[in-house]
C-alpha cells in the first residue's frame, strides 16, 4: 500500500475492515471508515478505490466516478483497471456512449481485462451494435473461460438474432458453470420455446404466406423511418458494403498473392527433399502467409456480422408493450442481461 499506511499495523487491520464491510454489502460503515482513513492518507490509490467501489455499490454512482477519476491520477499505472471500473458506472448511468469511450481506453492498458471486453459488450449491445457486442463478449469469454455473465449475455444476443442453436450453447454453457443461473434457465427455456414455434410455422413446401395474414402482419415487420432517417440507413449501409467489398478484396488478394504462392513452393521444397535453410525458410514464409490470410478473414468476418447486426437493427420495429400473459417471460427481468460488473479486489 501507499503513504506508509502498511507500516502502521492499527490502519491497516482498518483497511481490511472495511473491504470486508464492503464485500458484506455493508457499504455506509464501510465508507464511513474509509473516510476516516482518507483523512489521514488522502494520496493514497488504494483508499480512493475502495471509496470508489462502495459508492458504486451503494448506488452513488457519481461519487464512484469522481473516486475512480481520482485514482487514475494518482496512480497512472493502474488507470487501465480505474477506467474499466468507469466504463461499468457509465453504463449504469445510461451513458453506453461514454462507457464505450473510456472502456477502450481502459482495455488499451489493461489488454487481458475480461471484466473490460464484458463492459464493452454491455455498452455496444445496449447502443445496438450487436455485432460489435459479440466480439467483445468472446474476447472476455476467451480471456475468462468460467465467465458465466458474459456466455448469458451472448445468448441473449444470439436468441434476438434469432440464432437459437448458438443461443442454447450459450445458455448451456453458463449453466455448466453456474448450474443455479436464473436468467440463464429462462433463457435456455425462451431459445427453445422461440426454436419449436420457427419450426412450427416452417412449410416443406417452401415459405407459403397466408395473403390475409402477410397483409396483417406486414407493418409490424418493418420498422417506421422518417426521411432523414432512411438517407442516414442508407449511407450506413453504403459505407459498410463498400468496407466489406475492400475486406473481400484483401482475403482474396491475400490467398491468391501470398498464402498460395507460400504453399506452392514449400511444397517443391518438401518434394526435392530439401531440408537446409531454405526449407526453413519456406515454412516461415507459408506460416506468415497463412497467419495474414487469417487476419484478413477476420476483418472480413467481422464486417459481414456487422452489416448483419445493421439488417437485424433496421428490421426490428418499437413493439408494444404486451398484455400479461401467463405463459409468457419477462424477458427483461428474468432473462436481460447481466448488469455491469466493475474489478473489486478480494
Amino acid at each position: 500500500m501507499r503513504s506508509g499506511m502498511a507500516e502502521d499495523p492499527t490502519n491497516d487491520d482498518r483497511f481490511k475492515q472495511a473491504r470486508r464491510l464492503i464485500r458484506k454489502g455493508k457499504y455506509g460503515p464501510a465508507i464511513e471508515l474509509v473516510w476516516l482513513l482518507v483523512a489521514e492518507y488522502p494520496l493514497d490509490a488504494d483508499l480512493q478505490e475502495s471509496l470508489a467501489s462502495a459508492y458504486f455499490m451503494a448506488g452513488d454512482f457519481s461519487a464512484a466516478l469522481r473516486h475512480f477519476e481520482r485514482v487514475t491520477k494518482l496512480a497512472p499505472h493502474a488507470s487501465g483497471k480505474a477506467l474499466v471500473n468507469m466504463g461499468a458506472v457509465y453504463n449504469r448511468t445510461g451513458d453506453h456512449r461514454k462507457a464505450v469511450e473510456v472502456l477502450r481506453r481502459g482495455i488499451a492498458r489493461e489488454k487481458r481485462s475480461a471484466e473490460g471486453f464484458y463492459n464493452l459488450g454491455f455498452a455496444h449491445r445496449k447502443l445496438g451494435q450487436n455485432a460489435m457486442a459479440i466480439n467483445a463478449y468472446k474476447e472476455a469469454v476467451k480471456v475468462n473461460p468460467e465467465f458465466a455473465e458474459a456466455f448469458q449475455n451472448l445468448g441473449n444476443l444470439y436468441l434476438e438474432m434469432k440464432n437459437f442453436q448458438q443461443a442454447r450453447m450459450q445458455f448451456e454453457r453458463a449453466l455448466s458453470i453456474r448450474p443455479d443461473f436464473k436468467k440463464a434457465k429462462n433463457g435456455l427455456a425462451e431459445s427453445e420455446r422461440e426454436s419449436n414455434a420457427a419450426r412450427r410455422e416452417y412449410s416443406p413446401f417452401g415459405r407459403l404466406v397466408d395473403p390475409a395474414k402477410a397483409k396483417k402482419t406486414s407493418k409490424k415487420n418493418v420498422k417506421e423511418m422518417s426521411s432523414a432517417q432512411r438517407c442516414r440507413d442508407r449511407a450506413d449501409l453504403h459505407d459498410l458494403a463498400s468496407e466489406l467489398e475492400e475486406t473481400t478484396r484483401r482475403f482474396t488478394t491475400a490467398l491468391r498473392d501470398e498464402l498460395e504462392p507460400a504453399l506452392y513452393g514449400l511444397e517443391r521444397l518438401i518434394g526435392t527433399g530439401r531440408s537446409d535453410e531454405s526449407l526453413l525458410k519456406g515454412i516461415e514464409e507459408f506460416h506468415q502467409s497463412a497467419v495474414a490470410a487469417r487476419e484478413r478473414r477476420g476483418e472480413m468476418k467481422r464486417k459481414v456480422l456487422e452489416l448483419w447486426a445493421h439488417e437485424e437493427l433496421q428490421n426490428t420495429p418499437s413493439t408494444p408493450a404486451k398484455a400479461e400473459d401467463p405463459d409468457t417471460v419477462d424477458t427483461e427481468e428474468e432473462f436481460g442481461d447481466a448488469t455491469p460488473m466493475i474489478i473489486v479486489d478480494d
